[in-house]
């Protein structure tokens, strides 16, 4: 095999100790951090999850990535397909450990009454002998999401917070510290009509009542403490809309009916045998590479040129003279969204009661003078997948016509058409939750339809712009009619023609 050393010494060592590092360097942040000082509370979905996963791309852009370009690819290939791999095979063994680590730390704590739990060390797990549960004065919470990657699901979910009492003579007063949750949950196609969802909603509840009616939730082995995670948030809401409203600084538990030994399963053993399987095809797959001589030779000196594509985009996002507002926009939007994500409001999905609270357009409070929501809710979106496909309709948008209109011009076309699409969305929606910067996009793309029949740009920059602009224009549209979930078609029309009437009122000088 030629150039065995170089294969071991660039690419498949560095990997491996790389590999090894951040799963046991972030498994142990993990236990510091948020296990054993609890100095940090952050939802059990990022820290489990979201976070391996961003952190295991990092390390292969930055780290691995570079390495990658003395691989020998054929015409038009790159190193993508490999890094994704390599990515996955960071974030598996990762989010396995974390699972492990959160479930292998917790001791089983026994107690005589529910109530001793208080006078103990805190712990993780409980087993308890003597408890009472009040089935009468239960706390619940209904709530209602889209998902899935075009917004095509509409999920149920049904938080039942069960309140425990030492005995039936402690349920006197509106408080109480200890409880069980349990959920019920049901998905639906989100293009079915509203009234089709609300008989599926009241189905979906006659359900849920029957299985709570039938279940016997003293028949537990023991009791796990809720993490901070959504679940909880839901439970800690039916608390807050119960009987016991007043219950502070209350602790939710999930019943186990496992043996406490088999909670762990063989997670542990799948951290390795993930991690093996895969270094294993990592290993074969650099093994087995072409390489280029020339390359290798130039990455021992130093003088290889390893910058991507992705770092040419990144500089044309830092604003400039003649690339200001564009740049500045995204990046004001962007703010916002991380901004509620490090809050803890959500990454893949913001919940309607939260963007209400920030800023959403929504026709009964705007109604109440709250009209500044209009323009409030141009900047706020749902998720990271509605961010990421608005922000880079947005780059192209302001890519081509911010250089036609200037700075100025180009964010008050934004502001003026953002404002137009909401106007829309209030006069047409009764009681709908309206986020997002699409409205405003539309408008700059109306207004880019107004500047071509005008004749404002030069012939050569019209026909690939034009397909990106038909395309994003067409599939919105089109989605919106045919019912798709989570399209306000009222806004992107609105903010289209107004666009549109932007351009025909206030044109632009013809450009040779």
């Amino acid at each position: 095999m030629k150039y065995f050393s170089v294969r071991l010494s660039i690419l498949i060592l560095p990997y491996v100790l790389v590999s090894l590092l951040f799963i046991m360097g972030y498994t142990f942040l993990n236990w510091f951090f948020c296990i054993y000082t609890k100095w940090v509370a952050i939802k059990e979905m990022y820290i489990d999850f979201i976070f391996p996963m961003l952190i295991s791309i990092l390390i292969v852009y930055f780290i691995i990535r570079p390495r990658l370009h003395i691989l020998k690819l054929a015409p038009g290939k790159d190193t993508f397909g490999i890094q994704f791999l390599i990515a996955l095979s960071l974030c598996i063994p990762t989010v396995v450990a974390q699972h492990y680590i959160d479930k292998a730390t917790g001791t089983l704590t026994k107690v005589h009454r529910i109530t001793e739990i208080s006078k103990l060390p805190e712990s993780k797990y409980y087993d308890v002998t003597i408890f009472y549960l009040d089935t009468t004065h239960l706390g619940m919470y209904k709530t209602s999401s889209v998902s899935g990657k075009y917004g095509q699901y509409y999920n149920f979910k049904l938080y039942i917070a069960i309140p425990m009492f030492n005995t039936a003579k402690d349920t006197n007063g509106f408080a109480c510290k200890y409880w069980i949750g349990e959920y019920y949950s049901k998905q639906i196609r989100n293009s079915l009509s509203p009234d089709e969802k609300a008989r599926l909603a009241k189905e979906f509840l006659r359900e849920s009542e029957r299985q709570f009616r039938t279940t016997n939730f003293s028949n537990f082995t023991y009791l796990e403490k809720f993490r901070k995670s959504d679940d909880l948030e839901g439970y800690e809401a039916a608390i807050a809309r119960g009987f016991y409203a007043d219950s502070k600084d209350v602790i939710v538990f999930a019943r186990r009916q496992e043996a406490f030994e088999s909670r762990l399963g063989t997670t542990f053993e799948w951290i390795f045998y993930s991690w093996g399987i895969g270094t294993l095809v990592i290993s074969l797959i650099f093994l087995f590479a072409k390489l280029n001589p020339a390359r290798i030779t130039k990455y021992k000196k130093g003088t290889l040129n390893t910058k991507s594509d992705l770092e040419d985009f990144l500089i044309l996002l830092v604003p400039r003279k003649d690339f200001f507002t564009t740049p500045i926009l995204i990046h004001l939007n962007v703010l916002i969204f991380l901004l509620l994500f490090f809050f803890g409001f959500g990454f893949m999905h913001v919940k309607g009661s939260d963007l209400l609270h920030f800023g959403a357009n929504f026709k009964p409070l705007v109604l109440q003078g709250e009209i500044w929501r209009l323009l409030s809710s141009i900047f706020l979106h749902g998720g990271f997948l509605h961010l990421l496909m608005n922000m880079m309709a947005l780059f192209f948008a302001g890519l081509f016509l911010e250089s036609l209109l200037g700075k100025w011009r180009l964010l008050l076309l934004y502001i003026v058409t953002g404002i137009a699409a909401s106007l829309a969305s209030f006069i047409w929606y009764d009681a709908t939750i309206s986020v997002g910067a699409s409205g405003a996009i539309f408008g700059l793309y109306g207004y880019f339809i107004a500047a071509i029949i005008y004749q404002s740009f030069p012939y050569k920059m019209h026909s690939g712009f034009l397909y990106s602009l038909l395309a994003y224009v067409g599939i919105n549209l089109v989605m919106g009619l045919i019912g798709s979930g989570g399209i306000d078609n009222a806004a992107h029309i609105g903010g289209l023609v107004s666009g549109f009437c932007y351009g025909v009122l206030f044109p632009v000088e013809k450009k040779k």
